[in-house]
């Protein structure tokens, strides 16, 4: 917070340009966008939201010190020229809100088109531009569906989002080593924070874990980055051990929505798979609460929000050794009560290893494991993250 000139405390305006973000009639558009910002409110700034593409249509509301404009569907024309009048618009929108009060810092969150404007802004302006990556920014180009197989409008903003921006936040530290392996560089300007995950809006109502008939939840789209066909190949694994074991793929439908059910009729799971389409946030948070283990299954991954989700309503964390989960896998360690089992993306047989390590803990002690689960997945809430982001910020907004 800014302190007046009577010594009275004041709220830092903060411009965040996001690619979306919840509206009232479209709560499940980036949820955690709302969080976020709602996070940073809380912490004592006051933050003003311009979101570029969706939920695809004009819209504007406010709350106490929170304002969204989202821009809504850009005129039919040609990508690059559509870009450009996006990108106009989000300036002008941004300089329209700046001369009724001006703002103090910028934030674009993703290191692509909502960072380039960011940066466009702050240097036109004079202020301090931060820019938080997504983490897709920094995928390794032989994965599929990663960032670095995007146009070269994309490359461009991503480059230019890196280089320009006076802070870049990472939100794992397996991301910050990507960018050091990358870009050494940049390490002096890039700072840890993760994204917030509210702690559980939905009370689970078991705490025991049927040991033949274990859930199995996954929060991944049907893509090949999310490697959602290694959860049918360990669900296949399981059963010979667990008969009644279930899994179920929570995620927007993709490239491999076909695959996945074609893959699970052949590995004759049909009555033990759900695989699901996108979920409203609420409605996923409540299945989640019913299932035992959340399996990360991704080959890259920044951060993991859907682990955490999981985590804080009990379920018993697993999976690749990427993002947040790779982070609290090195943390606690290889071994002791506290691990978490993790391995390669890809490893198949080393995650079927990770899945039985927790599952043997819910056969064990379960009310002990969902406690822990839900402890560590505490440290990522708003209350706790709030004021680290307000640290970065005091460290670089300058007085009006």
């Amino acid at each position: 917070m800014l302190r007046s000139t009577s010594g009275e405390c004041t709220r830092r305006r903060i411009l965040l340009v996001v690619p979306g973000a919840p509206t009232p009639r479209h709560p499940d558009v980036l949820p955690w966008m709302g969080a976020f910002a709602r996070m940073l409110v809380a912490a004592g700034e006051e933050v003003h939201i311009i979101a570029l593409r969706l939920p695809g249509e004009a819209d504007a509301w406010s709350e106490e010190h929170l304002r969204v404009e989202s821009i809504g569907p850009a005129p039919v024309m040609p990508g690059l020229v559509r870009g450009a009048w996006i990108m106009g618009d989000a300036l002008r929108r941004a300089r329209h809100a700046h001369r009724e009060r001006p703002f103090q810092l910028v934030l674009g969150v993703f290191a692509r088109e909502p960072g380039r404007v960011a940066l466009a802004f702050a240097r036109a302006h004079g202020l301090p531009g931060v820019v938080a990556l997504g983490g897709t920014e920094l995928a390794s180009p032989e994965i599929p569906g990663s960032g670095l197989r995007a146009g070269l409008v994309d490359r461009a903003d991503i480059g230019l989002s890196l280089t320009g921006a006076d802070r870049l936040v990472v939100p794992s530290n397996e991301m910050l080593g990507r960018l050091d392996a990358l870009a050494p560089s940049l390490l002096p300007r890039a700072v840890v924070l993760p994204w917030p995950v509210p702690r559980a809006t939905t009370t689970r109502t078991r705490v025991r874990m049927d040991p033949a008939a274990p859930r199995i939840a996954v929060v991944a789209g049907h893509v090949p980055l999310k490697d959602p066909l290694a959860a049918l190949e360990l669900l296949a694994r399981l059963r010979t051990e667990r008969p009644r074991a279930t899994l179920e793929l929570m995620g927007a439908e993709g490239s491999l929505t076909g695959a996945l059910r074609a893959r699970a009729r052949a590995l004759d799971l049909r009555e033990a798979v759900r695989i699901g389409s996108f979920l409203p946030h609420d409605a996923l948070l409540a299945r989640l609460a019913e299932a035992d283990v959340i399996l990360q299954t991704t080959r890259f991954e920044a951060f993991g929000a859907g682990v955490l989700e999981g985590m804080a309503h009990g379920c018993v964390p697993c999976g690749t050794h990427v993002g947040i989960l790779g982070d609290l896998a090195r943390q606690l360690g290889r071994t002791g009560p506290d691990t978490i089992g993790t391995a390669a993306p890809g490893d198949v047989s080393g995650l079927f290893v990770a899945l039985r390590e927790a599952l043997g803990r819910l056969d064990r002690d379960p009310l002990s494991a969902r406690t822990r689960a839900r402890d560590l997945a505490a440290a990522f809430t708003p209350a706790r993250l709030g004021p680290q982001w307000r640290a970065l910020f005091q460290s670089l907004a300058r007085a009006p």
